[in-house]
Parts: structure tokens; C-alpha cells; sequence
């Protein structure tokens, strides 16, 4: 008997959806991009724990057509390619063919879809990939996807999702960044009836920025605009005091999708390497433009990575953008590569302060107790000083604040009458007690005279 067999297409499609469709999130990336390829600008996205037992998403794009909607949710079933070569000029979010019929394997889903010429739209649901129903249903132009219980057949991929919170801040993170990449599009995040991102859709980048990150971060961002080598590089970079101790806030688009690249990033933190600390990151929105034959998308499940046919290009358009941006500000200051802050803070000059009282090395040899030039140079050292131009009368009072515990202040006085106190610690209190009763009825030298 045959140990080697065909797998039927419903466990084909489980298998598959466990690559495409890891989590919540994944659902919601997909159907958002589908709606960006469909020419949508309004998208608005609700959901309700954590995306887990419902997730909405509906668009005002072009829509999909009766015949072919139900034809969508088959495998390696899309619009955006037809061959092989098709991938080196790809312009879509989509290609493979893949998300819907991996969504409708592990969910129950619902999808209702017009066209502009169409009379009405098409309802079609689908559970754990088996189709169950076609309508007909009134609906304007675009299209609705409902999905209910996301791995609801698939025990062992529910069990690892996280708490409804984790998950709800997964779809967040990735509705921030497509909303981002497409400041042309009008962004609604809803999560439990409660909006979470509203972005303008009026094509300024700046104004999403302020949606998401608030005020303080859009009024530190400065504006990049560079061209090179066939790369177009625009977006913001944030100033060096809303760095950050972690890379969450570094957002990097290629021709609107975002991507991770160890060569972008190497190139953006050696453009700020001498203008922040150690172990701070800049905050980033770039969004990167280039021919689609400079890069290669189709090297990662997620479409996450890229292969750069140039990668010295790219790390030449990312550093000197970021660079000449930030060597224009006059406010930013650099730093020396490798110093920490505490020890920028502590390169600062110190001035010491002017000691009030000098011994006078003319004078005769002191007469009296050792302790008392120990005690009174240590006050000098810690007297607050006064302006150069003042003069000082002359006297020093020392009078016990307490007459349990003694503990003495110090005081001065200049000719404006403005006076000056210390509390003197225990330790000096008992020294002075002592002298003054050494001293008692004794003449003495005068120890001390103004400067």
C-alpha cells in the first residue's frame, strides 16, 4: 500500500493558512491590503476581542464581481498576477493567491461586495472553508468582510494566541503602519465600539503622524526629502530627544509596504550615531520609492524582507537623507562617538565658587585650638557666594537653634541687608561648642579677615 498521498484541499488550505495567518492580525493585514490594491480611501477596521471572535473590515474600493467572488476564496486564486515574470514590475500589496482561501479555511466568514456598475451586490459565506450560502445583497460600492471565530477548527493554532489585549495591540501596530504608508487613505481603528485611530486621509503625512504618535512627537519630526542612484527617500525623522530605548518607533515603507532591513537600519542609526546616546533609537517614518526591478519581495511568508539588488545604493540614500536632514538643524548638537550620557553631563565646566574668608599668611603664628581653622575653612568652602561686586560687612554670627540640641546657624550679611543661613550638622555644632568653651574669657588672635 502507498505510504505517500495527495492531501485533500481543506488540510492543504489548514496547513497553508498556519503560514499566512498566524494570528488576528494577520487576518486584518491581508483584507487591509486588499482594500488598498482595490483603490479604497476609506477603510475602516472594527474588531472585538482581540480580533478573535469578530474582526470587520470595510472599504469603499472598487469591489469584486458576482462571478468572481466566489471564485476568490480558491487557492492561488488573485487578479494581481498572471506568471512568473509578472513579479519583477509588482505594484500590489497581494500576489499570492493565498490569504483568502487560508482566512476562509480557519474562520467563519461572511463577505458582501458591489461593483461601481453593478445593480446590487453578492453576500458569501463560508465556514472552515466549505461555502454555505450566495445572496444577493443590497450595498454600496466596495467591499465588507465579516470574520467570525478565527481558528475555531483549529485547536491547536487557537491555543496560542495570546490575551485579547496582545492581541488587539498586534492589529493596532499594523493598522498605525499601513495607515503611515498610505497618508492618502482615510484609517478607522474600532475596538469594542470604541474608536482607537481616526487618520484624515488628505495625503499629509505629518497630520497622520499626529493622529497616531500625538502632539509631542509631530512638533520634534523633521521633514526628509532625498534622491539617489534611482531612490526617492521622503518622510520624517524624529530630533534626538524623543529617541527611544527600543526600535518600536522606526516605521520604514517600500513603495508603501513595510519592510524590515537590516541595511536600512544600519544606514539610519549610523546617520545619527554621533547625535544620540548609547543605546537610544531614532524615531523614523521613511518611506522609500524605487523601480520594483530593485528589489525582490517574494523571499519572506510575511513579505517582511526584501533582497536589494544595490544594497550599497540603498544604504547610501538612507544614511546621507538622514544625515543632511539632521546636519541642517541648527539645534541638534553632536557627541563624541561612544560617550554615555552621564558623562557628557559631567564634561561641563565647574566653576568653584569665590571663598569668602582667607587666611592671611602674613598674619602671626595662630594662637588657639587646630580645630577651629579645620571648622572655619570648612564653612568657608560651603558658603554660598555672593556677587563679585558686593562687599561683605565683616562679621559672621553663630547663635544655637536649639537649646536641647545644639545646632547652629550661620549667617552674613552685605551692605543690601540680604542675609544668608546655614544650619550647621551635629557634628560641626559639637566642634564649636567646644572651641567657644576653650576660648572663654582668652584673648585670641583674629583669625579671620573680608576679602
Amino acid at each position: 500500500m502507498s505510504k505517500i498521498v495527495i492531501l485533500d484541499e481543506k488540510t492543504a488550505n489548514q496547513i497553508a493558512a498556519g503560514e499566512v495567518i498566524e494570528r488576528p492580525a494577520s487576518v486584518v493585514k491581508e483584507m487591509v491590503e486588499n482594500a488598498i490594491d482595490a483603490g479604497a480611501t476609506q477603510i475602516t477596521v472594527e474588531i472585538r476581542k482581540g480580533g478573535i471572535s469578530y474582526i470587520g473590515v470595510t472599504d469603499n474600493g472598487n469591489g469584486i464581481e458576482k462571478d468572481d467572488l466566489e471564485f476568490a476564496f480558491e487557492r492561488h486564486a488573485t487578479s494581481k498576477i498572471r506568471r512568473i515574470e509578472d513579479l519583477d514590475g509588482l505594484s500590489t500589496m497581494g500576489f499570492r493567491g493565498e490569504a483568502l482561501a487560508s482566512i476562509a479555511s480557519v474562520s467563519q466568514l461572511e463577505v458582501t461586495s458591489k461593483t461601481e456598475d453593478a445593480t446590487t451586490g453578492t453576500t458569501l459565506k463560508i465556514e472552515g472553508g466549505r461555502v454555505i450560502a450566495v445572496n444577493q445583497a443590497g450595498s454600496p460600492t466596495g467591499t465588507s468582510f465579516i470574520i467570525r471565530n478565527l481558528f475555531y477548527n483549529t485547536p491547536a493554532r487557537y491555543k496560542f494566541l495570546k490575551k485579547d489585549t496582545t492581541e488587539a495591540g498586534y492589529i493596532s501596530d499594523i493598522i498605525e503602519r499601513l495607515a503611515l504608508a498610505n497618508p492618502g487613505i482615510s484609517f478607522k481603528f474600532i475596538q469594542n465600539n470604541q474608536t482607537q485611530i481616526h487618520t484624515p486621509g488628505n495625503n499629509d503625512l505629518l497630520s497622520v503622524i499626529y493622529s497616531i504618535f500625538g502632539k509631542d512627537i509631530s512638533k520634534s519630526v523633521l521633514p526628509v526629502r532625498f534622491e539617489n542612484e534611482g531612490f526617492i527617500l521622503e518622510g520624517f525623522i524624529g530630533k534626538p530627544e524623543i529617541a527611544r530605548g527600543n526600535r518600536n518607533n522606526q516605521s520604514v515603507f517600500l513603495n508603501g509596504r513595510y519592510i524590515k532591513s537590516k541595511v536600512i537600519t544600519k544606514a539610519l542609526e549610523d546617520a545619527y550615531k554621533t547625535m544620540l546616546m548609547q543605546n537610544k533609537f531614532p524615531f523614523c517614518v521613511l518611506l522609500l520609492k524605487c523601480s520594483p526591478e530593485g528589489y525582490d519581495v517574494n523571499v519572506h511568508p510575511q513579505k517582511l524582507e526584501v533582497r536589494f539588488a544595490n544594497e550599497s545604493s540603498v544604504y547610501s540614500t538612507i544614511y546621507h537623507g538622514v544625515k543632511n536632514t539632521l546636519l541642517e538643524e541648527p539645534e541638534i548638537r553632536s557627541f563624541e562617538p561612544g560617550r554615555n550620557e552621564a558623562e557628557v553631563e559631567l564634561s561641563a565646566p565647574v566653576i568653584a565658587p569665590p571663598r569668602i574668608f582667607d587666611v592671611n599668611k602674613n598674619n602671626l603664628p595662630i594662637v588657639g585650638n587646630p580645630k577651629q581653622t579645620t571648622l572655619f575653612d570648612h564653612m568657608a568652602e560651603n558658603i554660598i557666594p555672593l556677587n563679585n561686586n558686593q562687599e561683605l560687612k565683616t562679621y559672621v554670627t553663630m547663635e544655637p537653634k536649639d537649646d536641647e540640641k545644639p545646632d547652629y546657624l550661620m549667617e552674613r550679611k552685605t551692605e543690601e541687608n540680604i542675609t544668608f543661613e546655614e544650619s550647621g550638622i551635629s557634628e560641626e555644632s559639637e566642634a564649636f561648642e567646644e572651641i567657644r568653651r576653650s576660648t572663654e574669657n582668652s584673648s585670641i588672635q583674629e583669625l579671620l579677615s573680608s576679602s
